[in-house]
């Protein structure tokens, strides 16, 4: 019994143990999620690519997303365009649709969008710029080139050369040619372009031969022909000596260029064909080539200030000769006039390759100028066809009235002989005869019609005197006139210019009795004694001083 007991008693123990092995098993299981937090599970974050953007900068939290989040696709801008949307890229394949965004779950993969853009449109209208015919428009795409259209409107008269075309109504150079291929000329929507016909006006000479510049007439600015073709001087002391003596250490002042060393002797000079200026430069056509009015100019030369009396009160009006002129001021206008009238310069300078917009405050008025040096090495092309200053033969030659053979070669003055026995008081003490009837009516001079003020000349309207038989102007009194000669005794650099025992076309000397480089003027002023307004007087000055007594008249060769 006992032994069945203890058997009994094992038996109940080994199945409660079981029993309680079993319960625990079955707690665990269902006590498994409640009793340890479950693990987070992270949606996939992906990449965007964005393809087309032109340039647009696209934030860097759009540069990727996450599942779990819903998301939207930036909107950019592009100049010349309207954004149109994103079009998602698969494989090799760009989607139809235009996609926003999504909302979260519907994407779990890398992805790449292409942008897609309108092109905006403008149009280009044409302007005839006072003209009043009409042209079609252009219709413009971005970012697509179209050539501009040739010009299609008409001026009323042929003075007028069209350039091309500008979005600036008032510029004087074009911006586009015709035919030129143009894009993207605004970014704007829908904005309308204005091309304006940019026109050049063929500045020329009337029918009275004065020229017309910007459509402007500059009255008294016609010219002579001198000569048909090239001529020969025989120069003797018989050119001046009927109304100057002989003055000792003056010979190459007064008795002109087309004489010899020696008394007597013959000397043969060439001149080739050319015209002359019938006028003295104007103050108009001054004013109009250099763009710089006469009074801002006498407010620069404070040495002159005492200049100020009224010309009106003479009774006179434009167009009144040119004064305060220097050398280098004369050079600067001739090239300028040349480009204006489509000639060729005559004049080179070392530095200056623009003279077209050459300031008049940047030519040299001192030998202290940068510029100085390279000025007064200046060259001249005789063969150009553009204005110039006559030399000092072609000066005098027009002077005489261009025929050795006349009377008139030998007067005193431009058109007149000197009064009967006039200069017969002329001495060694006093060489300049102070008076001359006979020039009144050809030249202003200094005790002609009180034009003696302050020692300073009275300037006139020109052309008011009788003119030479060449029908040229005021080439004695008035104004001295510059030439291109450096001055010297006028034989003095023959050699330079000899041909078979002829002198062609000469130039003047290398330099001058001082062995500077001084320039020569002629034909006297309105404050000079009538014997310095003689043909032969000679005189010379600096090339940067503008002198209120000093002007120029022009010389062109014949080139044609």
């Amino acid at each position: 019994m006992k032994k069945l007991f203890y058997t009994a008693l094992m038996m109940m123990f080994i199945m409660s143990f079981t029993c309680c092995n079993n319960s625990g098993v079955d707690s665990e299981e269902e006590n498994s999620g409640s009793s340890e937090p479950a693990p987070v599970v992270v949606p996939d974050s992906h990449s965007i690519t964005y393809l087309n953007v032109k340039g647009a900068a696209i934030p860097n939290d759009k540069k990727s997303y996450l599942e779990s989040e819903d998301v939207t696709l930036p909107t950019i801008t592009s100049d010349g365009y309207q954004f149109s949307g994103w079009h998602e890229v698969i494989g090799d394949a760009t989607s139809d649709a235009v996609t926003s965004g999504w909302t979260k779950g519907d994407r779990t993969t890398d992805l790449v969008f292409w942008a897609y853009w309108s092109p905006n449109t403008y149009t280009i209208t044409f302007d005839g710029n006072g003209v009043t015919d009409s042209m079609d428009a252009m219709d413009m795409t971005y970012d697509v080139a179209k050539n501009l259209p040739a010009n299609g409107f008409t001026r009323d008269d042929n003075n007028w050369t069209f350039l091309g075309w500008n979005t600036n109504k008032n510029a004087k150079v074009k911006l586009y040619s015709a035919g030129d291929s143009v894009s993207n000329l605004t970014t704007e929507n829908g904005k309308v372009i204005q091309m304006y016909a940019i026109w050049k006006y063929n500045n020329h000479l009337d029918a009275s031969g004065d020229m017309v510049i910007d459509g402007i007439k500059c009255s008294n600015t016609s010219f002579v022909k001198v000569m048909e073709t090239a001529v020969i001087i025989d120069g003797t002391d018989d050119n001046w000596n009927s109304y100057l003596p002989n003055i000792k250490n003056m010979r190459h002042f007064n008795r002109g260029v087309f004489t010899a060393d020696n008394s007597g002797d013959v000397r043969k000079i060439k001149l080739s064909p050319y015209r002359i200026s019938k006028y003295e430069v104007t103050r108009n056509l001054f004013e109009t080539v250099m763009k710089q009015s006469f009074s801002e100019i006498c407010e620069i030369l404070t040495d002159y200030s005492c200049w100020e009396y009224d010309l009106n009160a003479l009774g006179e009006s434009e167009p009144f000769a040119m004064c305060f002129v220097s050398w280098f001021d004369a050079i600067a206008f001739c090239n300028k006039l040349s480009l204006l009238m489509g000639k060729n310069p005559c004049y080179s300078v070392d530095g200056i390759n623009n003279w077209e917009n050459l300031s008049y405050y940047a030519i040299p008025d001192n030998t202290a100028d940068s510029m100085y040096s390279k000025w007064a090495a200046v060259t001249v092309n005789m063969t150009a066809n553009g204005y110039r200053l006559p030399t000092e033969a072609e000066w005098e030659f027009a002077a005489r009235g261009g025929d050795q053979s006349l009377p008139e070669w030998k007067y005193a003055y431009a058109g007149v002989q000197s009064s009967d026995k006039a200069f017969d008081s002329v001495d060694n003490s006093n060489v300049y005869l102070k008076n001359d009837d006979n020039l009144e009516n050809y030249g202003w001079f200094g005790l002609e019609s009180d034009d003696y003020y302050d020692c300073l000349p009275r300037i006139h309207t020109v052309g008011l005197k009788t003119a030479n038989r060449l029908g040229l102007y005021d080439m004695s009194g008035n104004l001295y006139e510059l030439c291109w000669d450096v001055f010297n005794s006028p034989f003095k650099n023959d050699a330079a210019y000899m041909d078979n025992g002829v002198i062609v076309n000469p130039l003047g000397a290398a330099t001058d009795p001082s062995g500077g480089i001084n320039r020569s003027y002629r034909g006297g002023a309105s404050n000079c004694e009538a014997g310095r307004c003689t043909v032969s007087y000679r005189n010379m000055g600096d090339m940067y001083t503008r002198s209120p007594a000093m002007g120029f008249r022009l010389a062109q060769s014949v080139t044609e």
